[in-house]
């Protein structure tokens, strides 16, 4: 018997080494995006605050001049020009820390990948348990669903008016799971998973009623052992 989906030992992507390093590096990146993100919106609501009441005639910030300001060899002539100084300064951080932040990702999925590799091969097993329980569960359901509605297709034969005893309502309507077609929804999932090579088709053929359908689940798994010699 499968374990349930709480019993599964997940592992932990801490638990891959070469996955903490970038990890946490992302996260410091992050931290000073965060506070660098703060002083900006800090920064333009002064910078607004001193526009606004700015003595008429007051010079404005040469941008020419930004570069040799930055390099100390100018100093800022007021308190506007120094706070926009400041607000320069902390958007050019901004960027080479953005920019540090998806090259970083970049790195991350890389290595989330090669985690997910590693340590969910062990899950396998059941994972592909589970995924077979929900081809027989749709069987079970099927077959149970047909025998509800076949009750009354025999009273239908037999001439009662049985639907105000035995209402249609506690079954699942006929077109939503049927095994009888190759249309219904259950029918296609059934193709699906033996061509994928999760169930055979002796496993689920006692459930299946309509030639059609048969036909297409041998097909389907004709299909998935030909792949399997290619592959």
């Amino acid at each position: 018997m499968p374990k349930t989906r709480t019993q599964i030992d997940y592992p932990a992507l801490d638990d891959f080494e070469p996955y903490r390093e970038p990890a946490e590096r992302i996260a410091r990146f992050e931290d000073q995006e965060r506070l660098l993100q703060a002083d900006e919106l800090r920064l333009a609501a002064e910078v607004d605050r001193l526009a606004n009441q700015r003595r008429e005639g007051e010079p404005e910030l040469d941008l020419d001049a930004l570069d040799a300001v930055l390099a100390g060899d100018v100093p800022p002539s007021s308190p506007l020009q120094a706070t926009r100084l400041d607000l320069e300064n902390v958007r050019r951080k901004l960027v080479v820390v953005r920019r540090a932040i998806e090259q970083g990702r970049i790195e991350l999925d890389r290595v989330r990948n090669q985690a997910s590799t590693e340590l969910l091969t062990g899950l396998v097993p059941d994972y592909v348990e589970l995924s077979r329980d929900v081809v027989f569960a749709i069987c079970k359901l099927a077959d149970a669903n047909d025998c509800v509605w076949g009750v009354g297709d025999e009273l239908t034969r037999r001439g009662f008016r049985w639907e105000h005893v035995l209402p249609p309502g506690k079954a699942f309507e006929r077109g939503f799971i049927n095994l009888n077609t190759s249309t219904s929804a259950a029918s296609k999932f059934l193709v699906e998973k033996v061509r994928d090579g999760l169930v055979a088709v002796e496993e689920i053929e006692k459930s299946v009623r309509s030639p059609v359908l048969m036909d297409q689940l041998r097909a389907a798994e004709k299909e998935h052992k030909r792949l399997e010699k290619t592959a």
